[in-house]
């Protein structure tokens, strides 16, 4: 479903449909940003919005959430201390593939897909076993 503009509830509905709602606490919440971001993804909004728009669902879901009270506090503890932000900066970043991981994999594939000689493979594995090491 590909969405002109954002609707709150059409939002909150199709996530319900693709989540468990009922199966949401504390440990759990940070775990379900990406599947809101996926949604919010199809609407023609700016990323400044996006990222509100992700926050409000998931207070909205705190709130709505048929949780203990204990849960819900700790849930909300999450959202007014900043994790959640961090959480969606960090799947932000990680999108733009603004993280070094997987770099080993990505300099063997490099030097197998250049045909370079052997020499500069081994060179890479010292140097990625001495970083290692660090």
């Amino acid at each position: 479903m590909k969405m002109n503009k954002y609707n709150f509830s059409d939002i909150l509905s199709e996530l319900k449909n693709k989540i468990d709602i009922e199966d949401i606490t504390y440990k759990k919440i940070i775990g379900i940003i990406p599947d809101i971001m996926e949604i919010i993804e199809k609407t023609k909004v700016s990323g400044e919005i996006k990222k509100n728009l992700t926050k409000l669902i998931i207070k909205e879901l705190i709130l709505e959430t048929d949780i203990t009270y204990d849960d819900k506090n700790k849930c909300l503890k999450l959202y007014n201390d900043n994790i959640i932000d961090i959480s969606i900066e960090n799947i932000i970043r990680a999108s733009k593939k603004n993280y070094k991981v997987n770099y080993k994999s990505k300099l063997q594939k490099f030097i197998k897909n250049k045909k370079h000689s052997i020499a500069a493979l081994k060179i890479s594995k010292i140097y990625l076993n001495s970083n290692r090491n660090k």
